[in-house]
């Protein structure tokens, strides 16, 4: 086993393009997540991979596999690479390049702006190794995620991260288990979060949800809306932060995020350059100044049917007078419009007033996202 990394393809990057390995991790994410979720709603496009995998202003991402080198074909291709910054062999994430075998892919994201200690990955394993439902981990499939483990711990350490993140995609019963939970332990990770994905089903009718004398509400399109006033922008602003507060992350270490017009615009310009679409639901005070808001993010290369829901906060000083329930009424009138026939939600266990709000709504419980943690002192990864 020998670990290679990705080239990193530009955003947007057509999935015609693509390599036949990025083709086959992307039909893996889909394979694991329908065998976790018994939804093909759990299908992962090409494009959406190309684009995680191009990172972005706030994020470096890296793609990481553990190639089969005892493969002759494998082992002649990682020989005559290109070496990369972080001293590995480079297999393209585009092109018509015979692909390597693989045991493993790995998504390895480097936070730019908050969270500098932190480095986050997520692990898919090929279809020989994946582990049926209730059967354990093959010695294969295990050491290639202990090799992954390995290599992102002395990743870290170049990078100057001290602290490693695996979000793990798992059964939506705790009682289940998971085939990688015992591999975890015992490199020394713990759950430090956990979050319930569910999907929403939008109502043709929506129930009533009057708004408080003084406060309205509207619609809004694209991640940056153009041709809004600017307190709009600095109310949207603003949510965001008191998002990236109060979201109750356990012991994930997790930083608030800073917004501004600036970083705004450029989460603008990525989501256009990559096709997707964004809709926010937001209440206005009566100075037209957003206190409430609740967005969702749209692939129509995913599933056209399908939404994510992105965040529903009300600011602190709105709080107890319905504005949540106003505008998630909001939004989910708005999905409808849009065709979208299920939101999914991904929201920590601790949220207990927006999961409570999501059944009322009769989200339906699918998976969950364990985050494990895992501080490195570099004396032994």
């Amino acid at each position: 086993m020998r670990p290679v990394q990705f080239t990193t393809p530009p955003l947007g990057t057509s999935p015609d393009t693509a390599a036949e390995s990025v083709r086959n991790w992307t039909l893996m994410l889909g394979v694991h997540g329908q065998q976790v979720t018994g939804t093909a709603d759990a299908s992962v496009s090409v494009d959406s991979l190309l684009n995680t995998l191009s990172g972005g202003p706030d994020v470096r991402v890296i793609g990481l596999a553990i190639a089969d080198d005892g493969d002759p074909g494998t082992a002649r291709a990682i020989a005559t690479t290109d070496i990369s910054d972080l001293g590995y062999p480079l297999i393209p994430a585009t092109g018509d390049d015979r692909a390597p075998v693989l045991y493993a892919w790995a998504a390895i994201s480097v936070p730019l702006r908050e969270n500098l200690s932190v480095c986050g990955l997520e692990i898919t394993l090929d279809v020989p190794f994946l582990p049926l439902p209730g059967e354990p981990l093959g010695d294969e499939g295990k050491a290639a995620v202990d090799a992954i483990i390995t290599e992102v711990g002395k990743m870290s350490g170049l990078l100057g991260r001290s602290v490693l993140q695996v979000r793990q995609l798992t059964e939506p019963d705790p009682a289940a288990g998971d085939p990688l939970d015992s591999l975890y332990r015992t490199r020394g990770f713990v759950p430090a979060l956990v979050e319930e994905q569910a999907a929403v089903p939008v109502p043709a009718r929506l129930p009533r949800c009057d708004l408080p004398t003084g406060y309205s509400s509207r619609i809004l399109v694209g991640m940056n809306p153009v041709a809004t006033e600017p307190c709009v922008t600095d109310g949207l602003c603003r949510l965001l932060e008191v998002f990236s507060e109060d979201i109750p992350l356990g012991n994930l270490v997790s930083e608030p995020q800073r917004w501004d017009r600036a970083r705004l615009e450029r989460a603008d310009a990525d989501t256009r350059c990559t096709g997707r679409a964004v809709v926010w639901a937001v209440v206005c005070d009566g100075s037209g100044m957003p206190v409430a808001a609740s967005a969702f993010s749209q692939d129509l290369a995913d599933s056209p049917d399908v939404a994510a829901q992105m965040m529903t906060v009300v600011h602190r000083d709105h709080r107890g007078r319905g504005l949540a329930q106003a505008v998630k009424n909001t939004l989910l009138g708005a999905a409808h419009d849009r065709g979208v026939r299920r939101i999914h939600t991904s929201t920590a266990t601790g949220a207990t007033a927006i999961r409570a709000l999501n059944a009322k709504y009769g989200a339906e419980l699918r998976a969950r996202n364990v985050y494990w943690q895992k501080p490195l002192d570099f004396s032994g990864i």
